[in-house]
């Protein structure tokens, strides 16, 4: 019996069929291409929207390239791990993005453990280096002296409160940063491991998800939403989590679209987002509705 498809279903499947076929004739993808190759595409486009500024995909390669081109000169290597700790915030997308261009590991730490669990994050991150925001310093500094880490590894972002530290100031450092494409961005595959996801540790502790380059780009958010460049996606949620990092903002990478979001879930301020960033769609948990 053939089974009778609706116009959107073949729609669907056709993209998908697309996106495997490119993916299989080309492995060599991740984040980072498609976020270099939409800078040489879509130069001017909106990439993302955070609070009351924007990046476009231009400006948002050239921040992630100094991240690149610093971590190439503190000596990285394909599959070293740097563990950040850092609310949502546009350096968040810099930082990650950059890490990926040159084959790194992001290790996302959920900024609400504490003690025991944080501890423990830490410790199987196995990161080299370390990027905390200010926000995250006294949970940070709390269990600095339980764990195995060199001051000098440790680098603070979005220290907007100027919280005295004895760690390296990230964003002083970049100030003299080349903004240029690495070398090394086309070098991935969809093989490589990019991003460490934790679990809640509802559980227990905390356990990592591995996530490669092709769990990365997923491209089942891109096409359930039907992603373009004149779609606006908005995201109230913690970008160390999947749902936003992977349906949310790698999805709107593959669509070329713009991304939309705030430091942290505000029930008052949702439909103000919403209208201001100008969204055509969102993203959302179980529980998020109920307090709209």
């Amino acid at each position: 019996m053939e089974i009778q498809l609706t116009t959107k279903e073949k729609d669907y499947l056709e993209r998908l069929e697309e996106v495997v076929k490119n993916r299989t004739e080309n492995p060599n993808l991740s984040l980072g291409i498609m976020v270099e190759q939409n800078a040489e595409n879509l130069p001017d486009h909106t990439a993302f929207l955070f609070e009351d500024s924007s990046w476009t995909w231009q400006s948002l390669n050239q921040e992630s390239n100094k991240i690149s081109n610093f971590f190439l000169k503190l000596g990285i290597e394909s599959g070293d791990i740097v563990t950040i700790m850092m609310e949502n915030s546009a350096e968040f997308l810099f930082i990650t993005t950059g890490i990926n261009k040159i084959q790194g590991i992001s290790s996302l730490i959920n900024i609400n453990q504490r003690k025991q669990a944080l501890i423990h994050a830490f410790e199987i991150s196995e990161g080299k280096w370390f990027i905390i925001d200010g926000s995250s310093l006294k949970a940070f500094n709390e269990v600095f002296d339980d764990l195995n880490i060199a001051k000098e590894n440790v680098f603070v972002s979005n220290n907007l409160e100027n919280l005295e530290h004895p760690f390296r100031d990230l964003r002083k450092i970049l100030d003299e940063i080349s903004q240029n494409n690495p070398d090394t961005t086309f070098k991935s595959n969809l093989r490589d491991d990019s991003t460490y996801i934790f679990t809640s540790g509802t559980t227990g502790l905390p356990k990592a998800a591995v996530q490669n380059n092709a769990r990365l780009l997923n491209p089942f958010g891109m096409l359930a939403l039907k992603l373009t460049p004149k779609d606006v996606l908005y995201s109230p949620l913690p970008l160390y989590h999947s749902l936003s990092m992977i349906v949310g903002w790698a999805a709107v990478v593959q669509g070329g679209s713009a991304f939309g979001f705030r430091k942290r879930f505000s029930a008052s301020e949702f439909w103000n987002d919403v209208k201001k960033f100008g969204a055509t769609c969102c993203l959302y948990i179980g529980e998020v509705p109920r307090y709209l």
